[in-house]
């Protein structure tokens, strides 16, 4: 009889139609993939579906998605002091460069927005080049073995244990920009650490 009493899900609001027995609801909750996600930028109290959170940052934002093709490298120029730039993959997963400038440069780290706070299913390698005419140029790089994946709920957390610092004499002066390649690919999932 227990195995009768169906309960919709919590994430109904956000796409998920499955009824669950009452007493799997939690673990069902622990994985559902229509879990909402939140926008990062202050002051903004967006929650929602994955699908409608890249919707919520291209209208209300007026973010501009880099679309990218994994194992390839992406030549992005980002404004030195913005704070995100919005990667979308081919099967449309969600990455966010966080961009925090500090004293002696920026330092750049990248996330997967995704539901849960799983296992990593991504690396990246990110390089800064600086070339000034007749100058060999300064090569930088970066490898995360595991990008981590998060809702953003509270905010970007900058715990990341690996990012890139980019000093701020490899800033083109002319565009105030960053030039960087990034690369991510897609690795088994790693256990959550």
């Amino acid at each position: 009889m227990a195995d009768a009493v169906k309960v919709p899900c919590s994430n109904s609001n956000f796409g998920c139609d499955e009824y669950i027995t009452y007493y799997q609801k939690e673990k069902h909750e622990k994985t559902c993939m229509h879990a909402p996600c939140f926008c990062p930028e202050d002051g903004c109290s967006f929650e929602g579906s994955t699908a409608s959170l890249l919707n919520h940052f291209v209208t209300e934002h007026k973010w501009s998605p880099t679309n990218f093709h994994y194992d390839k490298a992406q030549r992005i120029s980002i404004p030195r002091h913005s704070l995100f730039v919005l990667l979308v993959g081919e099967d449309q997963s969600m990455f966010l460069m966080v961009n925090t400038c500090v004293h002696i440069g920026n330092a750049l780290t990248t996330v997967c927005i995704r539901p849960h706070e799983s296992g990593s299913c991504y690396s990246s390698k990110i390089s800064a080049v600086h070339r000034a005419e007749g100058v060999v140029g300064r090569y930088l790089f970066q490898m995360d073995p595991h990008v981590a994946s998060s809702s953003l709920h509270g905010g970007v957390q900058l715990g990341s244990r690996f990012f890139l610092l980019v000093p701020r004499d490899l800033v083109d002066e002319s565009t105030d920009e960053l030039t960087i390649n990034i690369s991510i690919e897609k690795i088994k999932c790693a256990a959550h650490q």
